[in-house]
C-alpha cells in the first residue's frame, strides 16, 4: 500500500485538504478548514492526519507568475516550519501551486457550482497534489 500524502493549500481564512488515494495514483478532494490562525489550523489537521494515515505533507507553494517568491510564500514556509514541528515524523515538500486556483475555479465555473468558497479550496489542493504525484512518481 502506498503512503499517502496530504496536500494543503494554506489560506489565512481557509485551508484546502485533499489526500492520495490508497495507490497513489489520484488526488482526492476531501474537504477544508475554516481557521483562526496557525495554532487553530495544526490542531484541526491533527484529525485528517489520524483517520488518513498521513505519511507526508505537500504545501502549496504560491510563487509569483514570474517565479518569485512574495510574502505569501514566506507566510507559507512559516506554516510548514509550524506543521514540522507538531508533526516531526512527517516529511514536507513543497509544489509550485501557480495557476491553481484559476484552474480551481474554471472547473467550478465549468460545473455550473454555484457556491464555490470552500470548494475552490479543496479543489485547488486536489490540483496541487496530482501535479506533485505526476512530478514525484514512486514506480
Amino acid at each position: 500500500m502506498y503512503p499517502r500524502t496530504l496536500a494543503i493549500d494554506y489560506g489565512d481564512r481557509r485551508i484546502g485538504l485533499a489526500v492520495s488515494d490508497l495507490l497513489g495514483i489520484t488526488a482526492q478532494p476531501i474537504g477544508y478548514i475554516t481557521v483562526n490562525g496557525d495554532r487553530d489550523a495544526l490542531k484541526q489537521l491533527v484529525g485528517y492526519v489520524n483517520e488518513y494515515q498521513i505519511k507526508k505533507f505537500v504545501l502549496g507553494l504560491p510563487k509569483n507568475m514570474d517565479g518569485s517568491e512574495g510574502p505569501r510564500v514566506e507566510k507559507t514556509r512559516d506554516f510548514a516550519k509550524k506543521l514540522s514541528e507538531d508533526f516531526p515524523e512527517i516529511p514536507i515538500d513543497f509544489y509550485d501551486e501557480r495557476m491553481t486556483t484559476i484552474v480551481a475555479q474554471r472547473a467550478l465555473i465549468g460545473m455550473n457550482v454555484k457556491k464555490k468558497e470552500g470548494k475552490k479550496d479543496m479543489l485547488s489542493a486536489a490540483i496541487i497534489l496530482q501535479g506533485y504525484m505526476e512530478s514525484h512518481p514512486q514506480g
